[in-house]
């Protein structure tokens, strides 16, 4: 698994963020960045060539998601954080963020792994089908955001992600911003707000 660590203050929180799909490592820090300056972050890069960078899961000619192929290299990614990340840094919590294709690889290790992770911020997520995930006992924070003008997603997408999130037990708040697919300002906005109310 290929990642970049990008150092920040403290010895706080880390940020496990997954980028979107024809894209890499190199995309997610200064997103994140724009609402969380001073975090530090690990930016893993997908392991499945798409387009002109990478994804996190095969999707079908259809656009389809392969939910096979989404879990077993969400449980391989779900292994990779327990070795690699939480074995280095075993007394920081993690925290996760994912966009678009990340996002759903993210809702994935939400819904069935064992979910290390105290918060997590997803932008423009889908929901997986098939369900079949038990309740968790260690709940996360969640944040989903959805974008009203985004022609990439079905309208009832991030809801249905949402619910399935619930379902498992997570703690889930969704906003909608006015943003097309990728996020902008009011979707920073947001993910500060979201920040604040979830630290105090």
């Amino acid at each position: 698994m290929h990642a970049s660590f990008h150092d920040g203050k403290g010895n706080g929180p880390i940020w496990i963020a997954l980028h979107g799909s024809g894209l890499d490592d190199r995309v997610m820090p200064p997103f994140i960045r724009r609402f969380d300056p001073h975090r530090s972050i690990l930016s893993v890069r997908g392991d499945l060539a798409s387009e002109s960078g990478f994804a996190f899961f095969r999707r079908r000619p259809d656009r389809s998601i392969d939910r096979d192929d989404l879990l077993e290299r969400a449980h391989r990614l779900e292994d990779w954080i327990a070795g690699t990340v939480a074995g280095k840094y075993p007394k920081r919590p993690l925290w996760l963020c994912g966009f678009s294709n990340g996002a759903i690889m993210a809702t994935a290790l939400l819904l069935f792994g064992k979910s290390p992770f105290e918060r997590a911020a997803l932008y423009r997520p889908q929901p997986i089908a098939d369900l079949a995930a038990a309740k968790i006992d260690a709940p996360t924070d969640v944040l989903v955001i959805s974008g009203r003008q985004d022609r990439r997603r079905m309208p009832g997408d991030a809801a249905a992600a949402v619910e399935q999130l619930a379902v498992r037990g997570h703690k889930v708040r969704h906003h909608r911003s006015g943003s097309g697919h990728a996020p902008e300002l009011e979707d920073i906005r947001l993910t500060v707000n979201w920040l604040a109310l979830t630290s105090a």
